[in-house]
């Protein structure tokens, strides 16, 4: 890519990272704060912030969606070998025990890109407050099942929001290096 210009925004950009290990203790109330203050800064269509967030702190919420999603991972045939072995170990969480995940969700029969967009701004301030954050993505088939209601219940999901990812966010254990960038998939005209 060619030369660009260099600011906190851009930096916070580039220097962000999927984090999967995090210190054993919660992010601070004014870190969380910022965040959500940012988060809900975010632009929606029409200004309708077409979003709601589920903030969980609570660790025996967490390791119960874990341990959920885990045990079903394990009684599907079709869950690969490696990842068998990591949900086995004893040690795996689905949210790669983060002291914080926010459950971001969007409306039943809406566009989701409003919500979509508030991650990525959390994801940003995160990121420019020292915190780690990770996508999480592979839990939400599952917790969009029927069987997960009880699950989602624990979230406080309004009946008529649908979840879309959860971030885990926390101060990082690791620094992970970037992986390479495709900037062959766009056209400029």
């Amino acid at each position: 890519m060619e030369k660009i210009i260099m600011n906190d925004v851009v930096k916070a950009i580039l220097e962000r990272r999927s984090i999967r290990k995090y210190e054993d203790r919660q992010i601070t109330e004014e870190e969380l704060n910022t965040i959500l203050t940012c988060a809900f800064n975010s632009p929606s269509g029409g200004n309708g912030q077409q979003w709601f967030l589920s903030v969980v702190q609570d660790k025996a919420v967490l390791d119960t969606i874990s341990k959920a999603f885990g045990e079903m991972m394990l009684s599907n045939p079709d869950t690969p070998e490696r990842i068998r072995k990591s949900v086995s170990s004893g040690d795996w969480k689905v949210y790669f025990g983060a002291p914080t995940v926010i459950w971001v969700c969007y409306p039943k029969n809406n566009n989701e890109t409003n919500a979509a967009l508030l991650g990525e701004n959390i994801v940003i301030a995160a990121q420019s407050l020292g915190l780690g954050t990770c996508y999480l993505g592979g839990v939400i088939n599952y917790l969009r099942k029927p069987e997960a209601k009880e699950l989602v219940d624990l979230l406080k999901v309004p009946e008529d929001f649908e979840l879309l990812f959860g971030i885990a966010i926390g101060y990082p254990l690791e620094s992970p290096d970037a992986k390479p960038r495709d900037f062959s998939k766009m056209v400029r005209i």
